[in-house]
């Protein structure tokens, strides 16, 4: 009962706190010239050619002759500060403009992980007033975490010290998508940041040296604690390694079972109570519920296994499958993929993960280091190489989809019954078989109706910034991806694209049409191909340019190593879509051009409606074809009063049109002129950068327009 009381009073202050303090301040100023003082991340500053790219941790903020406390985390870049000081205070001045984030179902959080985090906006047009150069504990911390990851790269290589860095110090931001794909595929993602394994290593070896020591069994555990204490600070004190230095200390000193379960709910309450926001930090839930999983679920999954497996391997596979088990609803509800190798993945390649681990955490503490972190290097590629081949392996991940919340509410009421834990005791076991197979029932009901339920033909434009990307889906279960977006540090393809199909239940891509090679159109598509299978790729016919060659060369690496099949676009191009809907190129350059003008126009038609897509084509492309009208238009060139000419918009006529463009971005899209030709013809105009996820279903109901 006082297991249930902590996790009660956790969920409701984590509700109920958040949402009722805070952000109201920072609104009031947005738009607003200020000037901010406070002090530089360490780890945030990044010098670029002509830049130096920072995070300030503000402690005031000035507006006309007002100044105030002000409390939040703002980002901004400062012009020729090559010689700015990695630590220290700042007086900096600007306009402070709110953070852009891509919002699309089934994808990365920004706005929540800019909540959480206390990013409060960016500073735009920032000119330093002054500089003051010197240094916080806090900030020593920080800078040893930096040379510390600095010398895992520099002995190890970037590729296995980002991977190394992130286990014994850390935060896993910087690593290469495709590693991070080959980690979740084979459900290990868990230990790209310290973990409570990690801490129990450096405790045994802590152990060790101590053991010489002529002193009492308590005081070299307190020394042990307190020398985890301040590694845990070297991490930066996230919510996972927080949850992982309590654990290990919890360990370290002893107890029952039941004992360790309190101290873990006691721990959560009192994280959630220093921070609830944490409580919607996915390292926070993934973290608990493994640890829950290992206290509660363990002794089930041992008395699962036949004695007769030796025992290294039977504790092992026990250990992996209460560990899943427990992060099983997470893992899908932010994924939206079952790894059925993962207790494989997990006893074959976590112990060679915690050797590398610990030869890194020697190689960076002993003088003879360099020979310790080479052969953690080598440790590292070899897994790199397993882990790849699993994640080739027939079925190595299952996409299941976005689930309903009461999904995993079900599925661990499921758990509770089958563990059969104290709180379900008081069940006969008749009853607890009868409700163990009613709520199997629903689950196995509910994912066979994910897979079979009808679907519309239904088109979704993504935000992807200042950038296009059309995701079609029919009614037969086919999926066409129009364009792929492109952003400079983000990788559309991997980050956007990828995580948002596999929440509709998309494992792969049936046809990419690429309308051009501009790199708002094409710049995900490598990343996209590195990531989903996908069966035919469509490529313009267009000239290649100085800007676009480096694309065509990157697309055409990934489709190779795919083995994807590759057609150049033709007019009369169809694609089946279900229930009489097609997807057909209905207009393309009579010979290779450059630039706009060689864009791919790209029809959907059905009994309900009907969609055109024009790329980038300009007013003097769109003259040179003659078109028929249509229910639905998404804008040229993002609503560029270059396209989507008088002419043009009498002959189509739109019902619906969608603009696809970034926030505040730098062209001044849509322009206005082109927003007063579409309200003249009395279109109903939808934007990405103000409607989010533009979703149209053609149903035989007629359209149904979604914004998210």
């Amino acid at each position: 009962m006082v297991k249930v009381i902590y996790v009660v009073l956790a969920c409701v202050l984590s509700w109920y706190i958040p949402w009722k303090t805070g952000g109201e301040l920072t609104d009031s100023y947005y738009g607003s010239n200020v000037v901010l003082e406070g002090r530089v991340e360490p780890a945030s500053v990044k010098v670029g050619e002509g830049y130096t790219s920072i995070i300030l941790d503000c402690n005031s903020i000035t507006q006309g002759n007002l100044c105030r406390a002000y409390s939040g985390r703002v980002r901004l870049g400062l012009k020729d500060s090559k010689n700015l000081p990695k630590t220290g205070s700042l007086l900096v001045s600007g306009t402070l403009v709110p953070l852009t984030t891509l919002r699309n179902p089934g994808c990365f959080d920004g706005e929540l992980y800019n909540r959480i985090n206390n990013f409060k906006g960016r500073l735009k047009n920032a000119k330093l007033l002054a500089a003051q150069a010197n240094c916080t504990w806090q900030e020593k911390l920080q800078l040893a975490n930096l040379e510390l990851r600095q010398r895992l790269q520099q002995g190890m290589g970037t590729q296995s010290g980002t991977v190394l860095s992130g286990m014994l110090l850390g935060g896993s931001g910087v690593m290469e998508d495709e590693v991070r794909n080959i980690f979740a595929i084979n459900g290990i993602s868990h230990v790209l940041a310290v973990s409570g394994t990690h801490l129990l290593l450096l405790a045994g070896l802590l152990r060790a040296v101590l053991g010489v020591l002529p002193v009492a069994s308590w005081v070299r555990k307190t020394m042990i604690i307190v020398v985890l204490a301040c590694y845990a600070l070297l991490c930066g004190l996230k919510p996972p390694i927080v949850r992982a230095f309590l654990m290990s200390s919890v360990l370290l000193v002893g107890g029952t079972g039941a004992a360790r379960g309190r101290l873990l709910c006691l721990a959560a309450s009192a994280m959630l109570l220093v921070k609830p926001l944490w409580f919607y930090d996915i390292g926070f839930q993934l973290s608990f519920a493994a640890a829950a999983g290992l206290l509660w679920l363990l002794p089930k999954c041992q008395r699962l296994l036949p004695e007769t497996v030796p025992d290294f391997l039977r504790e092992g596979i026990a250990v992996t499958l209460a560990a899943q088990l427990a992060t099983l609803p997470l893992t899908i509800g932010y994924f939206h993929v079952l790894t059925p190798y993962a207790i494989i993945s997990n006893i074959v390649l976590l112990p060679l993960l915690e050797m590398a681990a610990f030869l890194g955490l020697l190689g960076l503490l002993l003088p003879f280091g360099q020979m310790l972190l080479q052969a953690a290097d080598f440790l590292m590629q070899a897994i790199l190489v397993q882990g790849t081949w699993l994640a080739t392996l027939p079925g190595s991940s299952i996409v299941i989809g976005c689930l309903p919340l009461w999904c995993g509410l079900v599925y661990y009421a499921f758990l509770l019954l089958w563990a059969y834990l104290p709180a379900v005791q008081f069940f006969t076991l008749k009853e607890r078989g009868l409700l163990l197979f009613a709520l199997g029932m629903v689950l196995t009901g509910m994912l066979a109706w994910q897979q079979l339920r009808p679907q519309p033909l239904t088109a979704y434009f993504l935000d992807v910034g200042q950038g296009d990307c059309l995701v079609v889906t029919g009614s037969n279960g086919r999926t066409l991806v129009y364009d792929t977006g492109g952003l400079k540090g983000l990788d559309t393809g991997s980050r956007v694209i990828s995580p948002f199909l596999r929440s509709l239940g998309k494992g792969k891509v049936d046809t990419l049409v690429l309308s051009h090679y501009d790199f708002d159109h094409a710049g995900g598509a490598a990343g996209l191909l590195k990531q989903l299978q996908v069966d035919e790729v469509v490529l313009p016919k267009q000239v290649l340019d100085k800007e676009s060659v480096a694309l065509f060369q990157s697309i055409t690496a990934a489709l190779q190593a795919q083995g994807s099949k590759v057609t150049v676009v033709r007019e009369g191009l169809c694609w089946d879509l279900g229930e009489c809907a097609v997807a057909q190129v209905v207009a393309v350059p009579e010979q290779a051009v450059t630039g706009n003008d060689a864009s791919t126009v790209l029809g959907i038609y059905s009994p309900h409606g009907s969609l055109l897509a024009t790329g980038d084509l300009g007013s003097e492309g769109e003259s040179a074809y003659r078109w028929q009208q249509h229910t639905v238009l998404k804008a040229g060139h993002h609503g560029s009063k270059g396209s989507s000419s008088e002419a043009f918009l009498a002959q189509v006529r739109p019902q619906y049109v969608v603009i696809s463009c970034g926030t505040g971005n730098a062209y001044g899209h849509p322009h206005q002129e082109t927003l007063q030709r579409l309200q003249d013809i009395g279109s109903k105009i939808l934007r990405t950068d103000e409607d989010e996820c533009v979703v149209i279903e053609f149903t035989s109901i007629g359209i149904s327009v979604i914004s998210r």
